[in-house]
């Protein structure tokens, strides 16, 4: 499990090696997801809780399967802790391209969904190989709208975030991080190794926003 020092140190390298991508996200997510979401919040894959402050307005709950990261729920994206119809809206950012079957996740989270709940999704397209052997999967637009729709949902937009100045621009931004890292030569090994976090591709994004028309049927 990791020691505050540990998280520090990998906030600060993760927040300059990823500041275009995550500064054009957390735009995204200001302007789109956050007035439009209310009642009880799902954070899956919250981590640290990078957008609570932008839902101070709702009962955000994030969900970890680390429970290194103090989550409000420790759990697994493909068998949510969570009993049906029980979430209003659900979040789940750079985190399908994690799970081997990212349409069950899907699935789980039509499960826990109430009927006319939203869900606000963002997958990498183009980006680098992270957080390995545990990284699987980049998504098309199709692919999001095949998955989601295959769960039930009824998909109200997807669209990219970032062209490709924003993409070289977090290229750049990856390569300063790694040199400062190597710089800082004094820290522990596990500190300089750190694996970064999820970030939104610019190049793609893979931005989606969804309800679902139809309840699941729980399970008996």
């Amino acid at each position: 499990m990791r020691d505050d020092g540990m998280r520090r140190a990998e906030i600060f390298f993760n927040h300059w090696k990823f500041y275009p991508a995550k500064a054009l996200e957390h735009r995204a997510f200001r302007a789109i997801a956050a007035p439009a979401l209310r009642g009880r919040i799902l954070d899956i894959g919250g981590g640290l809780g990078p957008y609570r402050e932008y839902l101070s307005h709702t009962s955000y709950h994030s969900l970890e399967i680390n429970p290194a990261l103090s989550p409000d729920i420790v759990g697994s994206a493909l068998e949510l802790p969570i009993r049906s119809g029980a979430t209003d809206s659900v979040l789940c950012n750079e985190v399908l391209e994690h799970l081997p079957d990212p349409a069950a996740a899907v699935r789980e989270i039509h499960r826990v969904l109430r009927p006319g709940g939203r869900v606000y999704v963002t997958v990498p397209f183009l980006w680098c190989l992270h957080y390995e052997p545990h990284d699987y999967f980049r998504f098309t637009g199709h692919a999001l709208r095949t998955i989601f729709e295959g769960a039930g949902f009824h998909v109200l937009r997807i669209e990219p975030v970032g062209r490709v100045f924003s993409y070289l621009a977090a290229r750049l931004a990856e390569k300063w991080a790694n040199l400062a890292r190597k710089l800082f030569f004094f820290l522990p090994r596990r500190m300089r190794t750190l694996k970064p976090p999820c970030a939104t591709e610019p190049g793609w994004g893979g931005r989606s926003s969804a309800d679902p028309r139809t309840r699941a049927v729980p399970a008996s």
